[in-house]
Order: C-alpha cells, then sequence, then structure tokens
C-alpha cells in the first residue's frame, strides 16, 4: 500500500498566505498611524473591513486544508503552530485601539506592585497619586476598583515591573495563547477532527484580541483546555473512550473485565490459603501452582485495563494514583483565578470525575478557598469594583438588549412597582423605609431584565447538570448560558467558548466571531448601536443556528 503524504510546508503556506496578507495589512495600518480611534471613524472602518477579510481568508484556507488533509490524513501540528505564532507576531506591535483595557490591567498591576490594596482603591484614589503618569490618563473607569482575580492580578503586576511593561504583557499572554493552542490541536487530533481546531488557533478574533489588545481572557481560556486536555486523558476519539475503543467494544469488555476481577479475587484468596498452609495437604502443590497463574494473569488484566479504568477502581500504582484528576483541578482552579467565568463549568468537571470526585475537589478548593478567603479578607467584603461590574456594566447582550426594551415599552417595571406598593401597604411601612425604598430603586427594566436573565441562565445549567456532559460540551454549554444570559458581550468574551465551537463544528459561534467585531462601530464611527448595529452582530449566526437545527446533529467529540 502506498504511503500517504503528509501535509508540508507548500500546502499550508498555498492555505494560509491570505490571512497572513491580512494580518500584515493591519499592521502596516497600525504603523501609518491609521489607528481606530473615536474621532477617526474612517481608520476603525478600514480596520474592521481587513479584518472582516481576514475572516473571509481564514474560511477559504480551512476548505482548502480540509480536503488536503482529507487526502493527507494527518494536519502537521507543528507547521499549524508556526502560522499561528506568525500571526501573533504580526499583531503583537498593534496599539490597543478598539479597546483600552490592557492600560488598566498594567495600572491594577502597578498598585498592586506597590503593596496597596486595587480590589478597595480606585484609580482615582489620592493615595495613588503618586502612582500616577501617563498610563493613569489611559485608564478607564478610574472610579471603579479592579474586577480582576488574583493570579490575573499577578501576571499585570509582573508585567508592570518590567522595564516595557506593554510588551512583556503580551508576549506572555502570546506565549500562554499558543500553548493553549498546542493543546487544543493535540486534544482535536487525538478526537479525528485536528483541522477543525484550526478555527480557532488561526481564528483572527483570537489573535486581535489576545495578542493585538491583550485580553486576559486568553489566559483563562487557555487554561481551561489544558483542563479538559488532563479531564479527558488527551482526548477522546470520536465514538469512543479515553483509550480509543469503540463504546460497544467497552461494553462488552466491562462484563468480561468483571468476570476476571471475580476470578482474581478468587485467586487471591487462594493465594492467601496456600501462604497460610490452609489448601488440602493432597492438592496444596496443584492448587498453589494454579493461584499463582492465575494471579500472573490477573496482574496482566489488571495492567492492560485503560488508565481511566484503574484510577476509578483503585487498581493504578499507588504512587500514581488519582495524580491527573488533583493537577486537573488544580488548572481548573487556575482558570478561575484568572478570571470568575469558569466557575460556571467547575463544578459540571467535578460532577462528571465520578470516583475521582474527591481528588478533583482537593485540586481545586486547594488554590481556590485561600484564594478567596484572602481576597475577602483584603477587601473586607466582597470586592466593590464587583458589585459595580454586576449591577452597571451592560452592552451587547444578545438576549439582555432586547429584553429591557421589552419590559420598557410593555411598562412591565410599573407593575412591578404596583406589587411591591401592594405588598407595602399590606404589611405596612414608609415609602423612604427600609426594605422598600431599595426595592422600589430597583424596579427599573434594565434590573428585571437581568433577574429574569439570571433565573432563565440557573434554569439552563441545572439541565446540564442533570446530563452530565463530558469535559468539552461542559465547557461548551456552561459558556454558553453565561454568554447568552449575560448583559455584557463584548468581542472578546467569545473567545471562552471559541475552542469548543471549533471542535464541536458551531457554525452559528463561529460566524459569530466575524460579527462580533462590529459591536465596536458605535464607539470608532457612531453608529447607533440598535437595532441596526445590534442586528449585523446578532442575526447572521442566529440564521446559520436555525439551520443548523433542522440538519442532523454533528457528532459530540
Amino acid at each position: 500500500m502506498a504511503r500517504r503524504r503528509g501535509l508540508g510546508a507548500a500546502g499550508l503556506g498555498v492555505a494560509t498566505w491570505p490571512l497572513l496578507a491580512c494580518f500584515g495589512g493591519l499592521l502596516v495600518l497600525d504603523r501609518a498611524g491609521f489607528v481606530p480611534a473615536p474621532g477617526a471613524p474612517g481608520a476603525g472602518i478600514a480596520f474592521l473591513l481587513v479584518l472582516l477579510l481576514a475572516f473571509g481568508a481564514l474560511w477559504w484556507g480551512l476548505r482548502r486544508l480540509g480536503a488536503a488533509t482529507a487526502a493527507a490524513g494527518d494536519v502537521p501540528v507543528a507547521g499549524v503552530l508556526a502560522v499561528a505564532v506568525v500571526l501573533r507576531l504580526l499583531a503583537l506591535p498593534l496599539a490597543p485601539s478598539l479597546s483600552d483595557d490592557v492600560y488598566r490591567y498594567l495600572w491594577d498591576g502597578r498598585v498592586a506592585a506597590s503593596g496597596a490594596n486595587p480590589y478597595l482603591l480606585t484609580p482615582d484614589d489620592e493615595s495613588l497619586a503618586g502612582l500616577r503618569d501617563d498610563l493613569w490618563e489611559t485608564t478607564a473607569h478610574r472610579d471603579v476598583a479592579t474586577v480582576y482575580p488574583p493570579l490575573a492580578l499577578g501576571m499585570f503586576a509582573g508585567a508592570a515591573s518590567l522595564p516595557r511593561p506593554f510588551l512583556a504583557y503580551k508576549l506572555a499572554l502570546a506565549a500562554v495563547d499558543l500553548a493553549g493552542c498546542a493543546m487544543l490541536l493535540l486534544l482535536a487530533r487525538r478526537r479525528g477532527n485536528a483541522w477543525m481546531a484550526l478555527a480557532y488557533v488561526w481564528n483572527p478574533l483570537l489573535v486581535v484580541e489576545g495578542a493585538g489588545m491583550g485580553h486576559v481572557d486568553v489566559l483563562g481560556a487557555s487554561l481551561v483546555i489544558g483542563c479538559v486536555w488532563l479531564l479527558s486523558d488527551g482526548g477522546r476519539r470520536k465514538g469512543g473512550r479515553p483509550d480509543g475503543r469503540p463504546d460497544s467494544e467497552a461494553a462488552s469488555g466491562g462484563s468480561r473485565r468483571g468476570r476476571r476481577r471475580t476470578q482474581c479475587a478468587m485467586s487471591t484468596e487462594s493465594q492467601t490459603g496456600c501462604a497460610e498452609g490452609l489448601a488440602p495437604p493432597g492438592r496444596r502443590s496443584t492448587q498453589c501452582a494454579m493461584s499463582t497463574e492465575s494471579q500472573t494473569g490477573c496482574a496482566d488484566v489488571l495492567v492492560g485495563l485503560p488508565k481511566d479504568t484503574r484510577e476509578a477502581e483503585g487498581l493504578a500504582p499507588p504512587g500514581r494514583r488519582g495524580t491527573r484528576w488533583v493537577v486537573a483541578g488544580v488548572v481548573a482552579a487556575l482558570a478561575v483565578l484568572a478570571k470568575l467565568v469558569p466557575l460556571a463549568v467547575l463544578p459540571l468537571w467535578w460532577r462528571g470525575a465520578g470516583g475521582q470526585r474527591r481528588r478533583f475537589a482537593v485540586g481545586a478548593v486547594s488554590l481556590l478557598l485561600p484564594a478567596a478567603v484572602g481576597v475577602l479578607l483584603w477587601t473586607r467584603g466582597v470586592p466593590p469594583g464587583l458589585v459595580e461590574y454586576a449591577l452597571r456594566w451592560e452592552y451587547n447582550g444578545p438576549l439582555y438588549e432586547p429584553l429591557w426594551r421589552l419590559i420598557g415599552t410593555l411598562r412591565l417595571d410599573l407593575a412591578v412597582s404596583g406589587v411591591v406598593h401592594l405588598v407595602r401597604v399590606i404589611f405596612g411601612g414608609e415609602v423612604g423605609a427600609t426594605p422598600w425604598s431599595t426595592l422600589y430603586s430597583y424596579a427599573y427594566p434594565q434590573f428585571l431584565a437581568r433577574v429574569v436573565l439570571l433565573a432563565a441562565g440557573a434554569v439552563l445549567w441545572l439541565r446540564l447538570w442533570r446530563r452530565r456532559p463530558e469535559p468539552a460540551r461542559a465547557a461548551f454549554g456552561a459558556f454558553a448560558v453565561v454568554l447568552l444570559m449575560s448583559p455584557t458581550f463584548y468581542p472578546w468574551y467569545l473567545i471562552w467558548i471559541l475552542p469548543w465551537a471549533a471542535l464541536t463544528g458551531a457554525r452559528a459561534v463561529l460566524a459569530l466571531a466575524a460579527t462580533l467585531p462590529l459591536a465596536y462601530l458605535p464607539a470608532l464611527a457612531g453608529l447607533p448601536y440598535f437595532p441596526w448595529v445590534y442586528g449585523a452582530v446578532w442575526l447572521p449566526p442566529l440564521i446559520l443556528l436555525l439551520l443548523a437545527r433542522r440538519r442532523p446533529e454533528p457528532p459530540s467529540p
């Protein structure tokens, strides 16, 4: 049989040169001073157009590589990562023009490195006047304390302490990003769909928002990828178990293993009898010899069992038993300490750990508990920045934006105020007294929409809990619930779900990566957000989602 040739550098070059050219164009625009800014709508529109072309180039390259991979049989991980490195090198020099969050990161890092408390002190606090310079001038939301967890703050502080903090921070973030890409590629290759992971590894949104704009979400998303890798033991092959066997074979093998373990247990009892001289004298030598052979066979059986099975049933070597699950818990905790979003999926991973729940919990709690206690003690309660974010931040929420407008149009907020008034009359109390004044103050459309979406999100999350999805599906489902129900959906938030959308072939989410940058248009070009920009962002993915529901669902990864 002729050996299939792998996909070489020439094939990768042909498939990726348009994508690389688009990022080269973004860099040329940036170096020429044609940078997106609120007062320069032309520059902003030009940047977004080139970025949209980059998505077209990615789609063209993936189609070409999909056909080539089918013929060649594999994806060259080293070559794919080399292209990913070049893309990020082209994005690293970009100015943070789409978002100024990186300035806030470095300011919070400077405050933390100085020994002050960024969870309590806002950038405008006079006690921080000695730290102010041009960085402070460019920092946004100076009236709000930081919202970032300890791992993210540690990364910010480390970069802020170096001579070139912007470059140091973006280089570190790009390195973490590439590590996550490598793990996702290996995970996808073991599942039999490595080329689909390229929709994440080369995704223009990931490259621009990560290496370009420096969003810390890349750190958390990469840690989530690492956790799924550990929980999946290197990835499940399509239609099978972690060891690559089909489910039917695993099921039939389970009954055989059950019989073998029973025999092994009987053999162990027999060996004990031999050792204690309890076997009948006339048959002792024969029985003990047979028992020794049986024990040898049992050892071979146990060694041949899949690693997951040996660990779950306590058959793995004592020194290595469950170590992977403890490490997975630690990595999951690190993801939460980078940004709080993975809190939505951590309980699902714990539930899916089966007999290894205790080890996974030990790994996670060993980091999360001291970090949470430390922050709560340091801030003497919940960080005020988190409260501000939960109550004030809103933009581009897919369900939130139309819902609060609908509540206002139907005057449902007035109906809620009427209910509060009726309850107050029944139980007595003044309008300005607690708790009535608080209840009246929250009876407005935006807050009511948050409450409705929070309740809906809880219901959807509980459905995930009952289904016990495997780790990658759990990440996809949990992040989908969080993002759909969130009042705020900045373009870089999609990075959390993008790896799992790529692996599962969720075309609607991949299309959303191309349309989400349009959400920058109101700030860059002064266009009204609702309904035109909102529709441009969300309608194309919605159409693809509706079309996909009419087709057979793709197999789970």
